[in-house]
């Protein structure tokens, strides 16, 4: 097990080599596994990285990110200019519905609500507005709706039986002798 000195050196190096110049202006900080990364980094993209890079090093049983995204000035963006960016990148998602999702910046935080089908969607969305210029943090509001319910299930397979001419029966039930062609609760008959 790495000592929490090690494990600072170990992350240093992986930030200074995946973020550069970035990484001159983070401060790492580890206690007991416990990573905390604080500073600034001037896009919102190298901030969610610097967390997943430390998050996958060994050793590191939590993070704290608390970076703050400070703009370049060339990446600076109006929040109408912010939505409008996200809504064409969230349009290019073939697996996402149209209009399933909405869109509203303020002071460069994006916030994403809507209703998709799951979870690959839900992150798809937050991967594809993460880099855009201007934005200086995601809050993912989006919910996942099921798509089978257990009774959708049920009738699907009570139909998918009704149709092949099997009906279910239960074990040791006054029907059993009427059943004739039957699948039991414990195995085929």
């Amino acid at each position: 097990m790495k000592t929490d000195k090690k494990l600072k050196d170990a992350l240093v190096a992986q930030l200074n080599f995946w973020l550069g110049r970035s990484a001159e202006r983070i401060e790492v900080t580890v206690k007991d596994g416990t990573v905390t990364l604080r500073g600034s980094v001037p896009y919102y993209e190298e901030k969610i990285n610097g967390e997943e890079m430390v998050r996958r090093t060994g050793g590191v049983k939590a993070v704290l990110n608390d970076l703050v995204v400070e703009l370049p000035e060339t990446r600076k963006r109006t929040d109408a200019e912010i939505t409008t960016s996200a809504a064409n990148a969230i349009g290019w998602i073939t697996t996402v519905p149209p209009n399933s999702i909405e869109i509203a910046a303020r002071a460069g935080q994006l916030t994403l609500e809507g209703t998709v089908k799951n979870d690959s969607q839900k992150y798809a969305v937050e991967y594809a507005v993460r880099h855009l210029p201007g934005i200086t943090g995601i809050t993912n509001l989006i919910t996942i709706t099921p798509q089978t319910l257990h009774q959708d299930v049920k009738a699907a397979i009570d139909s998918s039986f009704d149709t092949a001419g099997i009906r279910m029966c239960r074990p040791k039930s006054k029907q059993r002798e009427r059943c004739g062609k039957s699948i039991f609760h414990h195995g085929l008959k």
